[in-house]
């Protein structure tokens, strides 16, 4: 391979790249290329690629404090691939020698060896198409990326696995300030488990976001930081603005809602988010710090409680969603968030969740306040016996229920549909086009 001086370059993966995307668009392209390669990915994390029959492969050497990344080709090798150079591939690999090692191997023996079905590796057939541009003096690249499998031919993902684990990162949260101990190692462990488990499938980038507990946390930095020490995730902590626009954004993809007036809002553990738009048109999008957690906390509701502590419960989340007040009834209502979906999933009696029959349930004020006096009378404990509700979710469900109800008073619907695409399905179809 000709000697090669390694380049520095800022790499961004998304949908779209806003005002950089527009600069870029008033210029006339330097070239257009399109290719179609073939990756090899390891539960560990690397990987090599070939393209053009060659074998690929480069290392990342460092990345500077504002984000610039030095890459270094270490091969560029043609087939039949020597001993030698399989090597060095197996080596990006993470994998061990096989002996006995080949003299040479053609791209299908290769393939046949290291990415046998049922393997540890994964093969990906990856299309580019690459629109170069010259800014400043410097090449700038636009590339659109379409991976086998990954989409079905309406250019919608197909799911791996789709799974949540309730951490209650903001246990605490509300009398002391910041993350407790406890609460960061509960959530960096789920998230240490979710990243191993995205890497036995292969995956090629995990995009993370924070919410309300970061937002509010005067440790935010802080835990971030360790969070992405242990698991090699950095989390992007977003305004309550841009979630409630990313629920948004899943459930009109979801549900289908493109006439009429719309309102969507995902309620959470620290905070409930409200978007009001009209066919394809935002209209409103705020965050309120209305959340399960805080209200489990100030008023016991993760105990059985009277009618008179429910009563005092609910007249604190009327006065905290004042902000809806005064808004027109919408055509249509819809909820999301884990409260939602278990409330949902009760419902159902589902002794296994089921996305399929959560995603499009319209539940009623009867089911609600049915659901409400069901854990108003029962301890976390003995709520965890309910059929369809996540364990986990016992000390919180009944605030959650509580917040449900009040919203749909407020904006006078007697009933609202699901969604079970929530913020991660709005991230997803940001970042990664879906």
């Amino acid at each position: 391979m000709a000697e090669i001086t390694p380049r520095w370059e800022w790499r961004s993966f998304g949908r779209r790249f806003g005002e950089a995307e527009g600069r870029l668009a008033q210029l006339a392209p330097s070239g257009v290329q399109e290719s179609d390669e073939i990756y090899l990915l390891s539960p560990a994390g690397g990987n090599v690629k070939i393209r053009d029959a060659l074998m690929d492969i480069k290392v990342l050497q460092e990345v500077i404090a504002d984000g610039l990344e030095q890459w270094t080709p270490i091969m560029k090798a043609g087939f039949p691939l020597p001993a030698a150079e399989a090597v060095k591939v197996l080596d990006a690999l993470q994998l061990p020698v096989p002996t006995p090692l080949q003299a040479s191997y053609t791209l299908d023996e290769f393939i046949g060896q290291v990415a046998a079905p049922g393997g540890a590796i994964r093969v990906v057939k990856v299309h580019k198409r690459r629109t170069r541009y010259t800014l400043g003096g410097c090449m700038a690249e636009l590339s659109a990326v379409v991976a086998n499998g990954e989409r079905d031919l309406g250019g919608r993902w197909r799911t791996v696995v789709d799974r949540a684990e309730l951490t209650r990162l903001g246990e605490g949260l509300a009398q002391q300030g910041v993350i407790i101990d406890a609460a960061l190692e509960r959530t960096t462990a789920a998230i240490a488990g979710m990243v191993d488990e995205a890497k036995q499938h292969g995956v090629r980038a995990i995009a993370a976001v924070g919410t309300a507990g970061l937002r509010i946390a005067t440790n935010a930095d802080e835990v971030v930081a360790s969070i992405e020490a242990r698991t090699g995730v950095h989390i992007e902590v977003i305004s309550g603005e841009e979630e409630g626009r990313l629920a948004y954004v899943a459930a009109k993809a979801g549900l289908g809602f493109n006439k009429g007036s719309l309102v969507v809002f995902d309620t959470g553990g620290g905070s409930s988010q409200f978007t009001f738009g009209h066919d394809a048109s935002v209209d409103e999008r705020f965050s309120v710090d209305v959340g399960a957690v805080r209200y489990t906390e100030r008023y016991g509701l993760d105990r059985a409680v009277s009618p008179e502590v429910l009563r005092e419960a609910m007249a604190a989340i009327s006065s905290d969603l004042s902000r809806i007040d005064g808004h027109p009834v919408p055509d249509a209502l819809v909820a999301m968030g884990g409260a939602v979906t278990n409330i949902t999933a009760v419902s159902h009696r589902l002794t296994t969740y089921d996305p399929a029959v959560v995603q499009g349930s319209v539940l009623d004020r009867a089911e609600i306040d049915r659901q409400i006096e069901l854990y108003r009378s029962r301890d976390a404990d003995a709520r965890r016996s309910i059929v369809g509700l996540q364990p986990k979710r016992a000390e919180v469900i009944l605030a959650g229920a509580c917040i449900v109800r009040t919203v749909m008073e407020k904006l006078g619907k007697e009933g609202f549909a699901v969604s079970d695409r929530g913020l991660r399905h709005g991230v997803l179809a940001e970042r990664f086009a879906a």
